[in-house]
């Protein structure tokens, strides 16, 4: 009896250690298929601000053609997830739109969620029993950064630094002029989502600084990312600069310089 007891408990034991893998997995697969939404929105304002002339990217394979995404992604599989993306031409009537979703290949094994991103930048979607998410869906809580825990909110907002130091550098050679532009600004030009042109996002606050360029002066831009409550949603302060290079360090809440090491 006791044996029998102690198998009966090791299996428990077993069977709750596979859930919980199981779970960490989709959780895992979940925040990187986020990833690659988001990098497909980021590539799509990219394409149109340049190669595109306004309007978005057909294909995926368009998309990896130019080198704005990879090969496996613009297979349209990656990560147990099937993308898919739908483009809007521009007329007088309607201005170019896109949108773009991802589905779990096999429902509950491969994934749980859905999910569905547009040119808001706001993903919607949830557990649908498999089907594609759309327009129609909630608005979900969580992004690709979302846990609550410093290091990811660290983690998450120097990857936003890169993606506003992008968007200012295509900014700069398109519809800036040479010159850089605000948060509103990059936003307006789809080249952030709403999220990132809010400035209030993953704990953090943004800050951005420019200076037009002149004669014998060129253009600079840098944004700022500091925790909204130190010690709470961040350590660490940031900054992306012209360089593109990204620095951080622990300022005890306030702003990083020129001066802090680059961030990895």
């Amino acid at each position: 009896m006791r044996i029998l007891l102690v198998k009966t408990f090791f299996l428990f034991v077993f069977f709750v250690l596979a859930a919980d893998a199981q779970v960490n997995r989709h959780v895992l697969r979940e925040r990187l298929v986020l990833q690659d939404l988001a990098r497909i929105s980021s590539s799509q304002a990219t394409y149109s601000a340049t190669l595109g002339n306004g309007e978005y990217a057909a294909t995926l394979t368009s998309l990896y053609k130019v080198g704005l995404i990879d090969e496996a992604l613009a297979s349209g599989e990656k990560h147990g997830y099937l993308f898919a993306l739908q483009t809007v031409i521009g007329s007088p009537e309607n201005a170019p739109s896109f949108s773009i979703t991802a589905t779990p290949r096999v429902y509950r094994r491969l994934g749980v969620r859905s999910f569905f991103l547009t040119l808001d930048g706001l993903f919607r979607g949830g557990d649908l029993n498999g089907r594609a998410a759309n327009e129609q869906d909630p608005v979900l809580a969580d992004d690709a950064c979302t846990n609550g825990s410093i290091f990811l909110n660290e983690q998450c907002i120097v990857q936003t630094l890169r993606t506003v130091g992008s968007a200012q550098a295509t900014y700069a050679a398109t519809h800036g002029g040479g010159n850089y532009g605000s948060l509103s600004s990059l936003r307006n030009q789809g080249l952030i989502d709403v999220r990132t042109a809010s400035g209030v996002l993953r704990g953090y606050r943004l800050f951005v600084f420019v200076t037009s360029g002149s004669l014998t002066e060129a253009a600079t831009f840098s944004v700022s990312a500091i925790p909204e409550k130190y010690g709470v949603t961040g350590i660490r302060s940031f900054r992306i600069g012209t360089d593109q290079v990204v620095r951080g360090a622990d300022r005890q809440g306030g702003a990083s310089g020129p001066e802090d090491p680059p961030v990895d």
